[in-house]
């Protein structure tokens, strides 16, 4: 039996259903659930399980959405996933439109994992995070030649978005965005996806020993498009972005504590709570100390 999955199962059948109005992240029952179209390639990269579906939203209608599982740590990964949505969706930064908690019906998902299949025995559904369908590709999808992955991280150095989207990562102690973590649109043009592992540099979910509002976690975006060695000028703007961040995550503040309270323990809910406070008070100083602009 997946980890937490049992409480998190339960609530999902009764108060997550009932999420407050004008909440930007809903929760939609397993009625809303209409098929399974087929399963992302194991070659993205995804940690999670990782589906398509057509889903009927009740206040979009039908649209096709990307839908995450996880085997372990349930609530903390689904608290990850809205927490980096909704920063995301706070800064304007390009992700996905709309974002939903679902009800999956384990019956409907084709060709399962073993694990799934051992759940359906015993649960009828399973919560998930899901993200509307974008129409592009994952920026490194498949790339057999490094001088291929090289135009590709040269195409993303020229985002327009990039710094802002690289100081979300530092806010959030995000540290797995790979190039498959970015959906590439259109030249020089690229949305955020999968928000699944913060505070934690190693292949699993963040304990509250990990949460260390100072420590510079793995910038996998910085790393790979800079090596850690951007321009002036981009330093400049980040440090622009992070003085605005105190501000615009307070509109989603509220949601967030909301989620949290759902979905992590009280002591896990309060001790990332401030984590996530502390590092949005010291942002310019972590992108200064990133770059080694410390004096």
């Amino acid at each position: 039996m997946p980890q937490s999955a049992n409480s998190i199962i339960s609530s999902t059948s009764n108060d997550l259903l009932r999420t407050p109005a004008k909440h930007i992240i809903i929760k939609i029952r397993d009625t809303g659930y209409l098929s399974f179209i087929n399963w992302v390639s194991a070659h993205d990269e995804h940690r999670g399980f990782v589906h398509i579906a057509n889903f009927h939203h009740p206040e979009h209608g039908s649209c096709d959405a990307y839908v995450k599982l996880y085997e372990t740590d349930v609530g903390k990964s689904l608290a990850n996933e809205i927490t980096a949505y909704l920063c995301a969706h706070a800064l304007s930064i390009t992700q996905p439109k709309h974002a939903f908690i679902a009800n999956i019906p384990l019956d409907r998902i084709k060709n399962p994992p073993g694990w799934i299949k051992r759940l359906s025995k015993t649960h009828k559904t399973y919560p998930a995070f899901c993200t509307t369908r974008l129409d592009g590709h994952s920026a490194a999808l498949r790339l057999p030649f490094e001088s291929d992955l090289k135009h590709i991280v040269d195409d993303v150095a020229k985002w327009p978005e990039l710094e802002r989207a690289v100081t979300l990562d530092e806010n959030l102690a995000s540290t797995d965005r790979h190039l498959n973590n970015l959906i590439r649109l259109a030249p020089k043009k690229y949305a955020l996806i999968d928000g699944g592992r913060l505070a934690n540099d190693e292949d699993g979910c963040w304990t509250i020993s990990t949460l260390n509002a100072l420590n510079l976690y793995r910038n996998r975006l910085s790393e790979r498009v800079w090596d850690h060695k951007p321009k002036q000028q981009c330093i400049d703007k980040m440090i622009d972005s992070a003085s605005t961040h105190s501000v615009l995550l307070e509109q989603v503040a509220e949601e967030l504590r909301y989620w949290w309270s759902q979905l992590l323990t009280p002591e896990d809910s309060v001790q990332f709570d401030k984590f996530l406070n502390d590092r949005t008070s010291n942002l310019g100083l972590l992108v200064r100390k990133r770059y080694g602009m410390l004096v």
